[in-house]
């Protein structure tokens, strides 16, 4: 292997490094309307969009990992982002043109497909009401979509800057 590849791989693992902590730490502390900003699974569908299916994939497996350990829960987000990286990458190799709003179109689809997920434990074991989760899922997916703004050139950089 190059130093090149090292030096790239370094790169993504300090993003995700600083994101975790960002994660972990500072955006509970950021609430608004009940609901905090998801920046890691963001970041995880920028890899994916610049950087391609496959680099998406691992680093939303990886992101996963610590998105489900930043909020103590059962390993959605491990299932879940690789898949989403993933599908971002490829959505945008075949059918979209990049740039920013395909880019926030991505992954508003990401973070809505996120919010469904975390809406059916809510619903099903719960007993929570439809109306009240669902309307707490388009808050957190507008509200991190914000955060998808500021991790647009970030997520462009670590991913190499090209397809």
């Amino acid at each position: 292997m190059d130093k090149l590849f090292y030096k790239r791989i370094l790169r993504l693992a300090l993003f995700l490094l600083v994101l975790y902590i960002s994660q972990a730490f500072v955006f509970p502390r950021v609430v608004i309307r009940g609901v905090k900003p998801l920046i890691i699974p963001v970041a995880a569908i920028g890899v994916g969009f610049f950087g391609g299916g496959v680099k998406g994939g691992v680093f939303g497996l990886f992101s996963g990992i610590l998105c489900d350990v930043a909020f103590d829960s059962v390993p959605l987000f491990t299932f879940l982002l690789p898949v989403i990286g993933m599908l971002s990458g490829l959505i945008t190799e075949y059918y979209l043109i990049p740039g920013l709003p395909s880019y926030l179109l991505c992954s508003l689809g990401g973070l809505l497909t996120i919010s469904v997920f975390q809406m059916f434990s809510f619903i099903m074991f719960k007993n929570a009401s439809f109306s009240a989760v669902a309307e707490a899922a388009l808050y957190q997916s507008l509200y991190s979509l914000i955060f998808a703004l500021l991790l647009y050139w970030p997520s462009w950089l670590v991913s190499s800057g090209k397809r």
